[in-house]
C-alpha cells in the first residue's frame, strides 16, 4: 500500500478514510459545494477564453436551476443532496428537466 501503514486519514487523524470521508473530512481546505461552485465559475471561464458567447448565456441562465437542484434532497442517498449523487455517478433525471433546450442540455452535460 505504498508504505501505508493504516486506514485512518492521514490528514485529521480520526476517522477511516473510506469515499465519504475524503469529501467530508474536516481537513478538507474546500467543501463539496464550494468545488461545484468554483467549477461553475471555471467553466464560464473557458467559455470565455473561447469566445462563446451563446454557452456563456445559456450558463447564465441555467447556473440557477442548476444549482437549486443540486442542493434538493435525494431520493436515492438519504441524508443527502443530489450533488452526492452527482458526486457517486448516479443518473437523475431532474438535471434533464432543468430545461427542454438541446443547447441548455449540453451546457448542462458539460459542466
Amino acid at each position: 500500500m505504498n508504505g501505508i501503514d493504516d486506514n485512518i486519514c492521514p490528514r485529521c487523524d480520526k476517522e477511516i478514510e473510506d469515499w465519504d470521508h475524503v469529501w467530508v473530512c474536516e481537513c478538507n481546505e474546500f467543501t463539496i459545494r464550494e468545488i461545484i461552485e468554483q467549477s461553475i465559475v471555471d467553466f464560464e471561464e473557458k467559455l470565455q477564453e473561447v469566445e462563446d458567447v451563446d454557452g456563456i448565456e445559456i450558463l447564465r441562465d441555467c447556473n440557477i436551476p442548476f444549482i437549486q437542484c443540486l442542493y434538493e434532497k435525494s431520493q436515492v442517498l438519504l441524508g443527502c443532496t443530489r450533488e452526492w449523487e452527482m458526486l457517486k455517478g448516479i443518473y437523475n433525471n431532474a438535471f434533464n428537466e432543468i430545461s427542454n433546450s438541446k443547447e441548455m442540455k449540453k451546457i448542462v452535460f458539460d459542466l
